[in-house]
């Protein structure tokens, strides 16, 4: 049963990291079903456009595409976790199913952890999709000494059609305006 919402808030940013992106702060929050906060994961200035693209890129694998590997871990960045920690150290060769398990899972995380679509910006490892049935967000938290895995169940459907209208409607409201570099011709430069 569903029990959180999983969104992103955003407050456009002044200070352009490049004129030709459209920029704004961005909090990962999860609520509760009274729309309290549960969790703030981050909040980091982020361009829309690059996050907007990875989602709808990975809609559908955000949505429906299950974790690829059998784990007794509670949740999905808890079990890709265990995966890495599970490699031998980089003195030992990998067998050719080993480095092809490795290049799975590296595909698998481009579709489902946030930072694929935020690349740059210091965030946790947060991962959308579903694991062993349920969709969910589970993140890495840092405290001091110790990490934890905290995971909420989520509707990642919903989350990724109300980002990307979101997404579309900041886009149209920014008052930022990009400008139309293919009008200008190369000749009108000096």
């Amino acid at each position: 049963m569903i029990e959180h919402h999983f969104k992103l808030k955003f407050k456009e940013y002044e200070e352009y990291f490049d004129p030709n992106e459209i920029t704004f702060t961005c909090g990962l929050q999860v609520l509760d079903k009274e729309s309290k906060l549960v969790h703030e994961i981050f909040k980091v200035p982020v361009a829309i456009e690059e996050l907007l693209a990875w989602l709808e890129e990975n809609h559908e694998a955000l949505t429906s595409e299950d974790y690829l590997f059998t784990s007794q871990k509670e949740n999905l960045c808890a079990a890709i976790r265990k995966f890495y920690d599970d490699i031998p150290d980089g003195d030992s060769e990998l067998s050719e199913s080993e480095d092809a398990a490795l290049d799975n899972l590296y595909n698998y995380r481009v579709r489902h952890c946030l930072y694929f679509g935020m690349r740059g910006m210091d965030i946790p490892d947060v991962y959308i999709g579903m694991y062993k049935g349920r969709s969910e967000v589970s993140f890495v938290l840092k405290n001091n000494d110790s990490v934890s895995f905290p995971a909420y169940d989520i509707d990642i459907g919903s989350f990724v059609n109300d980002t990307i209208t979101l997404f579309k409607s900041l886009k149209a409201k920014s008052k930022f305006v990009r400008p139309n570099y293919s009008s200008i011709s190369k000749n009108s430069v000096q």
